[in-house]
């Protein structure tokens, strides 16, 4: 079947039950280490992966190619249930940082596991198991635990795309200054995410992140003080309510517009309008997100001020 008509299948079923917004679908890479894996067997092991994951109830296409130092396998599925008319329900992390996902790709690999006090494997023809932490001291069972709750600290990096922390523009003011001065004095955590067990910085680098994300934001805004923060926070807030409202207005004339289908034409102008009926939805969501996301900074910029002496914790 050509990608094409996967394509117009997927489409057809968002049309179906009319989820034409939102997220289209989602993209799933599995690879092998350089030398390792054939493309039959990553083939058979997407197919696999696909019927464990999404059963029957959603449509996937999935694919392999060799073209790089190591073999890559690609799923896309759709984000619409073909039976229920539902979208996927996904949180970040959700595959990324499931041990489940672990266990199954060593057992798809022709590994047999074993769990108990440490993690174990054996391969074919080995006459005994192995544990894992005697490979490497990061697949001991404390550090694996680490990364699925914490996540992969090792290939984290700043949000902010710029090299050093000593590259970001200047503060305007002495508010400014202690944001920029105390995200300085944290900018030795990130080069801390190689060492050994370094899941245990996750929660420094993620604050160093978010004091990345404040400082900007006070720049951008050229904020001078608490007063101008508190005034952002409320510009957010009525900003955000009438949008709320304005939405609430575009879902009522699109139902009204809906009763009203009473003859053919009707019901063609009620679907020929659906584009733009959808497009002004998604700007207006769109919007209240990036107020919503600024609100959450200017909020906690406020609470930052509040440290006292602005100590690094």
């Amino acid at each position: 079947m050509c990608s094409k008509v996967c394509f117009e299948q997927m489409v057809g079923i968002k049309e179906l039950y009319g989820k034409m917004g939102g997220r289209q679908g989602y993209h799933i890479v599995i690879s092998c280490p350089p030398g390792e894996g054939t493309p039959e067997q990553l083939l058979e092991l997407m197919r696999e992966f696909a019927q464990a994951f999404l059963g029957e109830d959603y449509e996937a296409v999935y694919s392999v190619h060799a073209d790089k130092e190591h073999c890559l396998g690609h799923l896309v599925f759709n984000s619409v249930n073909m039976y229920t008319g539902k979208k996927y329900e996904y949180k970040k992390g959700d595959w990324k940082y499931e041990i489940r996902t672990f266990f199954f790709l060593l057992e798809e690999l022709g590994y047999e596991v074993k769990k108990g006090a440490h993690l174990a494997i054996k391969a074919e023809k080995m006459k005994r198991f192995r544990r894992l932490d005697t490979i490497n001291e990061e697949y001991s069972k404390e550090n694996l635990e680490a990364f699925f709750t914490k996540g992969s600290f090792a290939f984290e990096t700043p949000r902010v795309l710029t090299p050093d922390v000593k590259y970001l523009l200047k503060p305007k003011n002495p508010y400014q200054q202690k944001f920029y001065a105390k995200l300085y004095r944290m900018r030795i955590v990130e080069k801390c995410r190689f060492q050994y067990k370094s899941a245990r910085f996750k929660e420094d680098l993620e604050r160093m992140h978010m004091l990345q994300e404040e400082y900007l934001f006070l720049r951008r805004k050229d904020i001078n003080g608490v007063a101008d923060v508190v005034t952002k926070i409320g510009l957010a807030k009525l900003n955000i309510k009438k949008l709320t409202e304005k939405q609430k207005t575009l879902y009522q004339e699109r139902a009204d517009l809906k009763r009203k289908c009473v003859t053919d034409n009707n019901i063609l102008d009620f679907y020929t309008s659906e584009p733009k009926y959808r497009k002004q939805l998604e700007d207006i969501k769109s919007e209240k997100k990036k107020l919503q996301g600024e609100k959450h900074v200017a909020e906690r910029c406020l609470k930052e001020s509040l440290y006292v002496g602005l100590l690094v914790p």
